[in-house]
């Protein structure tokens, strides 16, 4: 029994990483077999200890009951099986194991890149795409739109596949600085390779801000790394982008209809503080937007925060997010923290402009980067075993 548990706990992220890329009729009702495996596991090996995440939740339940927000009846479930992988995964979770499963990330999107090419939507799964619709509301859009393409591979909008994207180059980016470091030539070589790629990936989307997201986040590894020359070097291509972009408008024509996108996203802004308003103290629960106006959020994070949960919500969330940084703190090590600033950094960024984290596949992704391992013995050395224990089982 030992023995077969030991073989599912090595396949069992890889496998589950591979499903999270593939589209959703394959991975929704597969993620069903996971939690109920989670479940089981949760009641059998974890013991209850005290969070701010059980007052968070208990809080936005009870408001969202006396909204009659189903939706938000229904993420605060969502939310807790979230906690339940979480506790699964930190406690089989390794060194050796934690960077290995970067690795799977990267193959995973390289995989998913393909399905750009592919109708995602196929007639044979029509009925299990009609139910999932009629639950979460995926509301896929159309590949073209206003006279140009906009990709969104497995994933329900161009904006999603996006954040996707943005997590797995901060991952990417991470591991070449490893590779280089350790003079790993040719796996630095491979994530290059998939660095490029999935650039290419991420200038389909079309999505603007995510790009400022992803040069912040990148400056924040290289700064908590201190690669001076580095940084410089990639300012300045950064800046040549950049040039590139403003030089070639037919290439990139959404970037250059800001100002007409601009005005939309004001108006749901002012809708958010006009409801803000309403009710400034206790909220109804998550998506509280989509009960009083047509889209599913207020597109900025910290407004959609306060129109959900209220004052008193977004206290008590904000105590369980300062636990959450000092558990970090307490029992990251260095060599962990430059990819989790620097993700933390390019997700708050862009979720200024857009909430991606309310998706089922974005918000799993950013969970799973985040369960960072606890390493007992601190130190120069453990850097080098890590590494060489991860290319051992590439």
């Amino acid at each position: 029994m030992e023995k077969r548990a030991s073989y599912l706990e090595r396949f069992e992220l890889p496998v589950f990483i591979l499903l999270l890329f593939m589209p959703d009729f394959v991975f929704l009702p597969s993620l069903v077999l996971f939690v109920i495996y989670w479940l089981y596991d949760y009641i059998k090996n974890h013991k209850f200890k005290w969070s701010f995440l059980w007052l968070f939740l208990a809080y936005a339940f009870v408001i969202a009951v006396n909204a009659n927000n189903t939706q938000g009846i229904i993420t605060v479930v969502y939310v807790f099986m979230l906690y339940v992988m979480i506790t699964h995964f930190r406690r089989i979770m390794t060194p050796s194991r934690y960077n290995l499963m970067q690795y799977h990330i990267t193959v995973a999107s390289i995989i998913n890149f393909f399905f750009n090419f592919v109708n995602m939507n196929p007639e044979w799964a029509k009925p299990v795409t009609d139910i999932l619709d009629t639950i979460i509301a995926r509301g896929h859009l159309p590949q073209f739109r206003d006279g140009y393409y906009r990709a969104y591979s497995t994933f329900d909008n161009p904006n999603l596949y996006a954040f996707i994207l943005l997590l797995v180059l901060l991952i990417i980016f991470n591991q070449i600085e490893l590779q280089i470091a350790f003079k790993r030539y040719k796996e630095a070589a491979f994530y290059m390779g998939a660095f490029m790629i999935n650039s290419y990936a991420l200038l389909l989307t079309q999505t603007r801000s995510i790009l400022l997201a992803l040069a912040l986040g990148i400056i924040i590894i290289l700064v908590a790394q201190e690669r001076w020359t580095q940084l410089k070097l990639l300012v300045f291509i950064g800046s040549l982008v950049a040039i590139f972009i403003l030089v070639n408008p037919d290439l990139f024509p959404r970037f250059m209809e800001l100002e007409n996108h601009a005005p939309i996203r004001y108006h749901i802004w002012d809708d958010a503080i006009a409801q803000i308003r309403v009710n400034p103290f206790f909220g109804e629960g998550f998506f509280t937007y989509a009960l009083h106006f047509n889209y599913s959020d207020a597109h900025n994070i910290f407004l959609d925060t306060l129109i959900n949960f209220g004052l008193f919500g977004s206290i008590i969330g904000g105590a369980y997010l300062i636990e959450i940084v000092y558990r970090y703190t307490r029992d990251a090590h260095p060599l962990d923290m430059p990819l989790a600033l620097g993700i933390l950094s390019a997700t708050l960024v862009y979720s200024i402009f857009d909430i991606a984290i309310y998706a089922v596949q974005t918000s799993i992704l950013l969970a799973l980067v985040f369960i960072i391992p606890i390493r007992q013995t601190p130190g120069p050395n453990i850097t080098k075993e890590i590494v060489d224990a991860h290319h051992e089982k590439l």
